[in-house]
């Protein structure tokens, strides 16, 4: 009978112990982010403890609960007692890997003596470099009217240096590699090429875009580790469309933006466009389209109607009228692509 009291009394001594331990060892139990976050985001972490109390609720704090490396300005606010947010003031650096490390902080306020979890490092980073998207469009060439070419803007999701990618880049159609010419000078995410149709037509054919790797994001010190490849099929010179229809700010004035898969003829454009309600309007070509600027105002909705006589540079027309309804957002632009009415 001794012998099991003592075996007792040390299960229970041991017992104590173990919840002791693991009562208070606290552990981060979800967390909003993986391997991979936006540029701009919070981080969000939510623990199994109540960690604050209700005065440091919803109040914003440099406070370093979370050192995140390399340092990322910002600011850190609990909304609940087991909930903490980091957000930065401007956004993470495109291209980059981070690494977050839990710190004391996050338990110096806390009603109990916590522990923090055994892990207690997140690694994660922001999109790698990699090309988003190959706009193509008909047009003709500064110097030779009589020289037709395709073009394409390579937007990428990160500024990168036209020089370099152009040591890197290549061009297919149909299987078939093509000469081209790069039309910028300036680092930016989006660069601009021409591709000479100098034989036979391009009308139709697949288009093999490939970048090969060691193209530096110039926003950071990532290089690309891998071959960037993108693929998309080359619209028809004769078939004139209208690809796209948004509206943007400049310098806080609202204006829409309308893409066309070829440059647009000379034409009066202000009497094929109006605009409900009715509005003055400029209209201005431009490379791969045409603006309308005027009196636009933020949070309002317009409706952009094209008169079917809008022609393109080869003679194509867009065969129906366009109505489009376009949203310009009180803080970031609306885009619309454009549908048939």
């Amino acid at each position: 009978m001794l012998l099991n009291r003592t075996t007792l009394t040390i299960v229970l001594v041991l017992s104590a112990l173990l919840f002791s331990c693991t009562g208070n060892k606290l552990k981060l139990d979800d967390k909003n982010f993986e391997e991979e976050i936006e540029l701009q985001q919070n981080l969000v972490f939510n623990f199994n403890k109540d960690l604050v109390p209700d005065s440091l609720i919803n109040v914003w704090a440099e406070e370093p609960y979370i050192t995140i490396t390399p340092a990322v300005k910002g600011k850190f606010k609990w909304t609940s007692k087991d909930e903490l947010i980091f957000s930065p003031d401007i956004s993470f650096l495109p291209c980059t890997d981070y690494t977050a490390v839990l710190t004391d902080k996050i338990v110096k306020n806390a009603p109990e003596k916590y522990s923090l979890p055994e892990e207690i490092t997140y690694a994660f980073h922001t999109p790698y470099l990699n090309l988003i998207s190959a706009g193509l469009f008909w047009a003709k060439n500064d110097n030779n009217k009589n020289l037709t070419e395709l073009r394409t803007e390579l937007a990428f999701n990160a500024k990168v240096n036209p020089a370099e990618l152009k040591r890197l880049l290549h061009v297919k159609i149909n299987g078939k590699e093509e000469s081209y010419v790069l039309n910028s000078s300036n680092t930016s995410d989006k660069i601009m090429i021409a591709i000479p149709e100098t034989a036979a037509s391009f009308d139709d054919k697949s288009l093999s875009i490939s970048i090969n790797a060691g193209l530096k994001c110039a926003e950071s010190n990532y290089v690309s580790k891998e071959e960037i490849k993108y693929e998309t099929s080359i619209p028809s010179k004769d078939k004139f469309q209208i690809v796209l229809i948004e509206a943007l700010y400049e310098d806080d004035k609202g204006y829409i933006n309308i893409t066309t898969n070829q440059q647009v003829a000379e034409q009066n454009l202000e009497k094929l466009i109006t605009i409900e309600p009715a509005l003055d309007i400029k209209v201005e070509t431009h490379e791969s389209g045409f603006y309308v600027k005027g009196g636009f105002q933020s949070g309002n909705s317009y409706r952009i109607n094209i008169n079917k006589q809008l022609q393109g540079i080869f003679g194509g027309t867009i065969k129906e009228n366009y109505q489009q309804d376009v949203v310009f957002g009180a803080q970031e632009p609306n885009i619309s692509f454009v549908n048939k009415k």
